[in-house]
């Protein structure tokens, strides 16, 4: 897995962590991957951490709630068949592994795993807690052994997470 992809598939995780018409979804959630790509390889890693919030943040008021979620799972789900080409197996794995933890039946409790503070909202230090946000490129961050706590990454995803936690490449593990 290339880290690009890499980048790519953690940040697609992160922002499928309203539904709209098939064509709008695809659009509003194809437009997101896109200029995620770009943001979260080149840009500082707290860019990419910006940019996934905001995406979430559908009202713009700072935080991210369980509704915006929601509706940002279902443009993924929407969208993905459109981005699998653009991602390796292993990555379009990590993003199918997230659209299954954020069914119905799971996305409560990952969204309380991620709600540290219980006020149920999300703000960008509780998305990205287990991340070393500074000047590197997200990729950068991911491929330092200190710059993710994996293990508390996913485990946020309840036994989906050991899923996860497989899928990630040995040197992620660490």
């Amino acid at each position: 897995m290339t880290k690009r992809s890499m980048t790519l598939s953690v940040a697609l995780a992160l922002g499928i962590s309203g539904t709209a018409t098939l064509a709008h979804a695809t659009a509003i959630f194809d437009g997101f991957v896109e200029s995620v790509s770009e943001i979260c390889t080149e840009q500082p890693s707290t860019s990419c951490a910006f940019a996934v919030k905001n995406f979430l943040d559908a009202d713009g008021d700072g935080f991210i709630v369980y509704d915006e979620v929601l509706a940002a799972r279902d443009d993924a789900r929407n969208s993905m068949k459109s981005q699998e080409s653009k991602l390796d197996p292993q990555a379009r794995g990590i993003v199918a592994v997230a659209l299954l933890v954020t069914q119905d039946s799971q996305l409560p409790g990952v969204f309380s795993n991620f709600d540290t503070n219980g006020d149920s909202r999300l703000d960008e230090g509780e998305l990205f807690a287990d991340f070393t946000l500074d000047d590197r490129p997200f990729g950068d961050v991911m491929a330092d052994p200190n710059g993710v706590d994996w293990q508390g990454f996913t485990s946020r995803f309840g036994q989906a997470g050991m899923l996860i936690w497989g899928l990630l490449p040995a040197e992620y593990r660490q």
